[in-house]
């Protein structure tokens, strides 16, 4: 899971791939894609929540079945701590 905290308030995605460099994220809201992105980004039983702040680099529209469309964003880490770098370094990508 994850929350992205925009002017307009939080909105949710789910995380599909992480790397140490950014991530993709599947939504159904769209965030500004002109402003940084902060992030929360939760793994469950392993570790508090990763923080983030990201820009988005890539853009594509799913068309579902439903009428309201989703999104998935490639995002690139532009801030993130070291202590989460090494955790994802150590825990998630091995």
């Amino acid at each position: 899971p994850l929350s992205m905290h925009t002017l307009l308030g939080p909105l949710e995605g789910e995380v599909r791939d992480i790397r140490l460099t950014g991530a993709l994220i599947h939504c159904h809201e769209l965030p500004d894609p002109d402003r940084p992105i902060p992030m929360a980004i939760e793994i469950p039983e392993q570790h508090p929540s990763i923080f983030a702040t990201g820009e988005m680099i890539r853009l594509a529209v799913e068309d579902g079945e439903t009428e309201q469309p989703s999104f998935l964003l490639g995002i690139r880490f532009a801030d993130i701590s070291e202590e989460d770098l090494s955790f994802l370094s150590q825990k998630v990508l091995h």
